[in-house]
């Protein structure tokens, strides 16, 4: 006669892992997350620094901060008094009960500017749009809305508006992206550091 096994904790009949079902369940974590939560906020474009500056939602900083092998259902977070509350449901392989889990660790945000706006305050840029002629209010509302928060700051002058971006692979996606007007691209040598000659991209537009 075969002996049926049973869980090393309660005596109910073995599910896994010497377990029972409800055994088990308690003795598997659902998800995992760091034990304390570290970040900086840039108060001028409201970005968090995550492995790098990123433009998401905190919500959206934290749900990445979850891992699992397991399927999560449903989650959800909740933040105040410097913690990160983390209330997840799923099923925890092999079972196919749900299985609902709650953990809070500590939330650090460090307040301040980010690289970008600290360049947008000091007036740095690698490039420039100057925008002119009949449809230069056009191409601003155009620029305006392809350019994203802290990556560039214009100015208006009697001659026309210049749009004056931190990054010229940025200006120069954008400029690819105003194909039904006139655009001049030239460059200028602005300083040479170490030997290295850095030049700044003008961008005449009408």
């Amino acid at each position: 006669m075969k002996t049926q096994q049973i869980c090393i904790v309660c005596g109910s009949p073995v599910f896994s892992s010497n377990y029972c079902e409800k055994c088990f369940l308690k003795s598997r974590s659902l998800f995992e997350v760091p034990e304390k939560i570290l970040l900086r906020h840039c108060t001028s474009c409201g970005a968090y620094y995550d492995k790098g500056w990123v433009k998401n939602t905190l919500e959206k900083i934290l749900e990445s901060k979850v891992s699992s092998r397991n399927r999560i259902s449903d989650m959800n977070i909740r933040v105040g008094n410097g913690k990160a509350e983390f209330s997840c449901s799923g099923y925890v392989k092999p079972s196919k009960k749900i299985k609902g889990e709650k953990k809070t660790v500590p939330l650090l945000i460090e307040r301040g500017k980010c690289d970008s706006c600290i360049k947008l305050l000091s007036g740095y840029y690698q490039a420039i749009f100057q925008i002119r002629g009949d449809r230069m209010k056009k191409i601003i509302r155009k620029v305006s809305l392809l350019t994203g928060e802290g990556e560039a700051f214009s100015e208006s002058d009697k001659d026309g508006c210049n749009v004056k971006f931190i990054d010229k692979r940025t200006a120069a996606r954008i400029a690819g992206m105003l194909k039904n007007f006139q655009i001049k691209k030239s460059y200028k040598l602005i300083t040479e550091k170490k030997g290295k000659k850095l030049y700044r991209d003008y961008y005449s537009i009408r």
